[in-house]
């Protein structure tokens, strides 16, 4: 069987590409990151925008609950965001990952953390969740494709971390800009100032002759 359907049958289709990369030196952390970015931005597409509005409604009424000084009960709250995620009818995968991020939200709230209730933070909590669920914990714990080591793999994905986290928050930024995911795209990468040689003198020596013909 061939290196590449095994590990595909681990990680998911989806996200074989970016570990395949994961595993191969000659891909920097900047680019490993951005292939498990386009599989990030594949897979929220493709568990389309019912956990959005999941999320979008669940920082709404617990942000204005708040505001009014209502007590927040944790059970009814759960039983709330159940109820809203069964209406919405979501993607089967999905929509548990976003009601555990709805969840965690009203709970960090209980205990006084005001800055959880964002839709930045809940919706950034949903991605983190997807993409811990549908890559990070599917990564095997030995016999790693291209023979690399559990260690090395660690390594890696600390430093592929930093680009990741810069790409995660691009899309949360879009989706809480436009309420869905429809329209994800990639971050733009900065463009380097192309040399000006205009004004360089680079005028021959007056006594070279070139070279023989």
């Amino acid at each position: 069987m061939p290196d590449g359907d095994v590990v595909y049958h681990v990680i998911g289709r989806q996200f074989g590409g970016a570990y395949n990369a994961l595993c191969e030196s000659f891909y920097t952390h900047e680019q490993v990151a951005a292939k498990i970015s386009k599989a990030l931005r594949k897979m929220l597409k493709h568990y389309g925008n019912p956990p959005i509005q999941l999320v979008m409604r669940t920082v709404t009424e617990v942000s204005d609950a708040l505001m009014n000084g209502l007590s927040i009960d944790v059970e009814q709250e759960g039983y709330l965001i159940d109820q809203l995620a069964r209406e919405l009818m979501g993607h089967r995968r999905a929509t548990p990952l976003a009601v555990d991020a709805c969840k965690w939200c009203v709970i960090e709230a209980i205990h006084g953390n005001s800055d959880a209730i964002s839709e930045v933070v809940v919706v950034r909590e949903y991605i983190n969740r997807v993409i811990d669920a549908d890559f990070f914990e599917h990564l095997p714990l030995l016999n790693h494709h291209n023979d690399i080591s559990p260690e090395a793999i660690e390594k890696r994905l600390r430093q592929v971390r930093p680009y990741l986290d810069r790409e995660i928050e691009h899309m949360v930024a879009q989706i809480v800009r436009l309420g869905c995911v429809d329209s994800l795209k990639k971050r733009r990468q900065k463009r380097v100032a192309k040399l000006d040689f205009s004004e360089m003198d680079i005028a021959m020596p007056e006594d070279w002759q070139g070279s023989a013909e």
